[in-house]
């Protein structure tokens, strides 16, 4: 669990630096996946409990902010930030804008995203293209213990909160050899052969991919934008020009997603492609609770497979390999559980 100590460590790192880093969650003496555990014993006075009252929690922060104070808010789920959508958005973003620069409220948000055991409906969604409409709010889906530091590190320096949207399975990725030195996309692994961008736990997939074709002699090129609010394509654009080929995945639903965003950005540049790019992700539809009907729901290995092998005019008995080596590694473990290993918390 790299990427979770990491969290923990750079969270005790900005509580030892300064008393104005406060941190907030429902359950603050529960594991929250290991990030939090032991901080409320060694800053009894800067970890504070939270009512399940998460409008108000996220006015409290906001306010705290406003004043001079660093608050970080952590939710178990993004759903129950929905309930505190007019604090997060009549509040928290506008506040800069209407005082004219005068008052600002940096503020940190954790909010746990992403499938699990009988998630399904209520507790599955990502909701990212719903924060990152929202002019001054910071979103970012990170991957890797680099990407979370970084976040972390910076998150005082904005006018405005910052949410973390951070999917409870990428929570187990180790650290990775290349670290972000900015918010802007980076490429995770280079290839030749076709770009695949994506977010959160669709990184990790388009890795794993991105190995399994390698060892057939195709090349891929994996991009994480992990910040949604950049908008500086330099190496989308640059990766793009040298493979002609893309595929977008979007961590849930790609209707108005970051898919989009990235294709219509590439062709408003001038980029001229050599196929059409893919846009991959779930249905536009809840995830279902049942066990039996998530491998239908979400991207798998094989349907990323599937697009490249398309791109690159790959069939007959090569892609049947190819095929059969995916299956193997996507069957390793059942759709709703990160690794054999785990075993909650749910």
């Amino acid at each position: 669990m790299d990427h979770t100590i990491a969290i923990k460590n750079q969270l005790k790192l900005l509580l030892q630096s300064s008393a104005r880093y406060c941190l907030f969650s429902e359950g603050i003496n529960d594991t929250f996946y290991g990030s939090i555990a032991d901080l409320p014993a060694i800053f009894p006075n800067q970890c504070f409990e939270l009512p399940c009252s998460e409008n108000a929690s996220v006015g409290l922060a906001i306010g705290a902010a406003s004043v001079g104070l660093l608050p970080i808010v952590s939710f178990q789920r993004v759903e129950f930030a929905l309930l505190a959508l007019e604090q997060l958005i009549n509040n928290g973003a506008k506040l800069s804008f209407l005082s004219e620069g005068k008052i600002s409220c940096p503020s940190f948000f954790r909010f746990v995203i992403g499938r699990g055991w009988g998630q399904g409906p209520s507790h599955s969604q990502s909701l990212e293209t719903i924060f990152g409409q929202i002019p001054n709010l910071n979103v970012a889906l990170p991957v890797f213990p680099g990407d979370s530091e970084l976040i972390l590190a910076n998150f005082h320096l904005y006018h405005s909160p910052t949410i973390s949207l951070e999917h409870r399975w990428v929570h187990y990725t180790k650290r990775h050899s290349i670290a972000p030195t900015s918010l802007n996309p980076y490429v995770v692994r280079a290839g030749s052969d076709l770009t695949i961008i994506a977010t959160s736990y669709g990184v990790v997939q388009a890795m794993r991919l991105a190995e399994i074709f390698n060892s057939f002699g195709i090349s891929i090129e994996v991009i994480n934008q992990f910040n949604l609010g950049c908008f500086d394509y330099c190496a989308i654009f640059d990766s793009v020009l040298k493979t002609n080929k893309l595929i977008c995945i979007d961590l849930h639903q790609r209707l108005y997603g970051c898919g989009a965003e990235i294709i219509s950005s590439i062709a408003e540049a001038g980029i001229n492609l050599s196929a059409p790019p893919k846009r991959l992700s779930s249905p536009h539809t809840f995830s279902p609770s049942s066990f039996r009907m998530l491998s239908e729901y979400y991207l798998s290995l094989t349907g990323i497979a599937l697009a490249v092998c398309e791109l690159l005019f790959i069939d007959g008995n090569k892609l049947n390999a190819i095929l059969a080596e995916i299956k193997l590694s996507d069957n390793l473990c059942p759709p709703d559980q990160p690794n054999r290993q785990f075993n909650g918390p749910f």
